[in-house]
């Protein structure tokens, strides 16, 4: 005799077990960390390191497996010598055309146009050791602060605003677990403390509203 198989097979678990208010907690405070950091990157960089930036990631990432990698350093120039690589006094914010890609984010400051260098460009693709060339970067465009101390603060608020979110996220996803667990209440009485009465019925203890009807035991009725 076939086996009778009564309900059916559920595919999807809804709603989900997972403690959601506490995921999203965590998704807020991603979210909030990334616009700090966006915001540290947009507004809190010289132009050359936000150029550089890049660089400085990729260099300490690739280094682990790749001794050498390929990079496009911005140079300036007199247009006759190669000249030497672009550093903060020599560049600001602005557009210059290239030849061999799109425009660099960049132009020549007054500065260093009063010295002679009126070319800015940016090289071909050149191979650089990568712990060489993250060295330099971190010397002359971000001054020795490292890759972390640059977004250390942005870091750290965004931890703050999860830990603010911690507590209430874990009570609700509690409250919520217990009313998976043992079902709502949808109708009917409830057991209240002295103190859950009088907030739910905006009394001090001493008379009830009348407009409304609340189902209490004796012991809390009694004041």
């Amino acid at each position: 005799m076939a086996e009778t198989n009564w309900g059916r097979k559920e595919t999807i678990i809804w709603p989900p077990h997972q403690p959601i208010y506490t995921i999203g907690a965590l998704v807020l405070a991603m979210m909030a960390t990334g616009l700090f950091v966006y915001l540290r990157f947009q507004f809190g960089l010289s132009p050359l390191q936000r150029y550089y930036l890049p660089y400085y990631c990729r260099t300490v990432t690739a280094g682990i497996t790749h001794p050498v990698s390929k990079y496009q350093l911005v140079y300036v120039s007199d247009g006759e010598s190669v000249g030497h690589p672009a550093l903060d006094a020599d560049v600001q914010p602005g557009s210059t055309p290239q030849f061999g890609g799109k425009a660099l984010p960049l132009t020549i400051t007054p500065n260093a146009s009063v010295h002679g260098l009126y070319y800015l460009n940016r090289e071909g693709p050149r191979d650089y050791n990568n712990k060489v060339l993250h060295a330099w970067i971190a010397h002359w465009i971000y001054g020795d602060v490292s890759l972390f101390d640059l977004f250390k603060m942005q870091l750290l608020f965004g931890l703050v605003a999860f830990t603010l979110q911690l507590p209430i996220s874990i009570n609700k996803d509690i409250r919520r677990r217990k009313e998976m667990k043992y079902g709502r209440r949808l109708k009917g009485p409830v057991l209240v403390t002295p103190k859950q009465f009088n907030k739910a019925v905006q009394g001090s203890g001493i008379g009830l509203k009348v407009d409304q009807w609340y189902a209490s035991d004796q012991r809390t009725c009694a004041q």
